[in-house]
């Protein structure tokens, strides 16, 4: 009977671990496809140490926590339960870690930006690469303190490390009953500790608060203003002083000092928290907003200044362009390639014309319009183009198999392509490449078919013994087989096990086909 809690977790863990496996394995191929694996073994070393890392944290803080906890407890049975609960949890927390790899190799990559801004002074490369690492940090280490005290605290409650007593009480001429909590010296020594370190990462969280006021945003413009730096960051900068206060008074209380002075520290901190938005709000809306312009106006000159900047704005010359309203037939004769490309079609109105005009079939589909430019015929042309994509899920109800959606209907065929400023008599549309299979003046098309595009595919198989549906001629139907050499090869019966289990469809791995 004891085997049993360890199988449970060790199923539980390893059925965890084999979905992750094989996400992996496909992510593998195809990473390996694309030709970027340097990327892939980069991003899965970060994710392995990052996951390490975080598993040992938590799970050390969190064992040697519930280990105290459970200091008087001889029952194998509930130690070897507390550990699998532990160890579940680190796994889940060192899971969820990993997947912040991004942020890891962002600050550990960082370059900057010698550009400082005007408040802190601090460079700007903090901001995108730094902060978010440190916020990541520090919400992961408040995870673990409170998980690990809520633990505690249950365990405590359980076992009883915390005491709930009737006790009489005498007054003059008569005795009332009533409870009493009873905490032994050891766990309030242990609580002790733990809201000691709870206050002073409140501290360091106190401290980060302050550069979020830069991403403060107002009606008027982006950034702080009066009250967001004369009110605000004071208050938070008060906030972490008390904070380190209280989380010292918490250690101290482990040597006897009252508790009392820390807990009425973490109402203040409460009262500072809700009081200082409440004072910056006064503060805007009487003070600030009677005058804005001539309080804010620093400010609003420093997000104008810092947005030109971001967007590279700061280097453009203005020029004067002396406009002439004497426009001559010599003038359009002299700029006769700008008027021939002058755009006519709005890309919405071309769109719904596209789908009447050229999607031959109702499982085709123009998702958008893209506007490009090609030398046709040895002049500089502005042309707008659509694919035709395959749609699957348009199919008939009848047809929508495995067969054809994965298989068969694996692509779409050709595009139409028109330019912007010719329209036909009937208000339509000068195609230079339409229909299926497709035809053109002025381009030799010899593979049409398009396995990439734009829509939300699912995935297809292709290179199979069934035959692909290719495109439509009259009544009948012509097929093809793929072509091409990008996707991931099936050959190997494991990579047809790790891409049945990425996709939930054993179809791949039973399929004759």
């Amino acid at each position: 009977m004891k085997l049993k809690p360890i199988l449970i977790y060790l199923v539980f863990i390893l059925f965890l671990l084999s979905s992750k496996i094989m996400d992996l394995f496909t992510e593998y191929f195809w990473f390996d496809e694309v030709g970027y694996l340097g990327v892939f073994f980069t991003v899965i070393k970060t994710r392995i140490m990052l996951g390490a890392v975080a598993f040992a944290l938590f799970f050390a803080f969190m064992y040697i926590n519930i280990r105290l906890a459970l200091k008087n407890t001889r029952s194998l049975g509930f130690l070897l339960i507390y550990s699998g609960a532990i160890l579940i949890f680190s796994l889940l927390f060192g899971l969820y870690a990993s997947l912040k790899w991004d942020i890891v190799l962002r600050y550990l990559n960082q370059v900057p930006f010698n550009l400082h801004d005007p408040i802190f002074g601090q460079d700007i490369s903090f901001y995108v690469f730094s902060l978010p690492f440190f916020n990541f940090l520090l919400n992961g280490l408040f995870a673990v303190i409170i998980l690990s005290g809520i633990g505690a605290a249950l365990i405590y409650l359980i076992n009883g490390g915390i005491l709930n007593q009737l006790e009489r009480q005498a007054y003059p001429g008569y005795e009332k009953v009533i409870n009493v909590l009873r905490i032994p010296e050891g766990t309030k020594i242990h609580f002790a500790v733990m809201t000691g370190l709870f206050t002073f990462l409140l501290a360091i969280k106190f401290y980060l608060m302050r550069f979020d006021i830069l991403y403060t945003s107002k009606k008027a413009f982006f950034g702080p203003g009066y009250a967001d730096i004369n009110i605000q960051l004071d208050v938070i900068t008060v906030m972490i002083a008390v904070a380190l206060l209280v989380s010292v008074l918490f250690f101290l209380s482990i040597r006897n000092v009252s508790i009392k002075l820390p807990l009425a520290g973490i109402v203040l901190i409460m009262i500072l928290f809700a009081g200082g938005s409440f004072l910056t709000d006064v503060v805007q809306q009487y003070k600030v907003l009677p005058d804005e312009y001539n309080i804010e106006k620093p400010y609003i000159e420093n997000s104008i200044k810092y947005t030109r900047i971001a967007f590279d704005l700061e280097e453009i010359k203005q020029i004067e362009f002396p406009a002439s309203y004497n426009l001559t037939l010599n003038d359009l004769e002299k700029n006769t390639k700008t008027i021939e490309n002058i755009r006519l079609w709005d890309w919405r109105p071309l769109l719904t014309a596209y789908k009447q005009l050229q999607l031959i079939r109702t499982y085709y589909e123009f998702k958008d319009v893209d506007i490009n430019r090609l030398t046709i015929n040895g002049e500089y042309r502005q042309i707008a183009m659509s694919a035709r994509e395959m749609d699957s899920k348009k199919l008939p109800e009848q047809g929508r198999t495995w067969v054809n959606e994965r298989l068969v209907f694996t692509h779409g065929y050709g595009i139409a392509m028109s330019p912007v400023r010719d329209v036909s008599k009937e208000g339509l549309p000068q195609f230079y490449i339409k229909d299926v299979p497709p035809r053109s003046e002025f381009f030799n098309i010899t593979r049409p078919e398009i396995y990439f595009g734009e829509l939300d595919y699912d995935y297809v198989i292709v290179d199979t013994t069934n035959p692909e549906f290719d495109y439509p001629s009259g009544e009948l139907n012509v097929y093809t087989t793929y072509k091409g050499t990008g996707g991931v090869s099936l050959r190997s019966g494991l990579v047809k096990l790790a891409m049945a289990f990425r996709f939930g469809d054993i179809n791949i791995l039973i399929s004759n086909s």
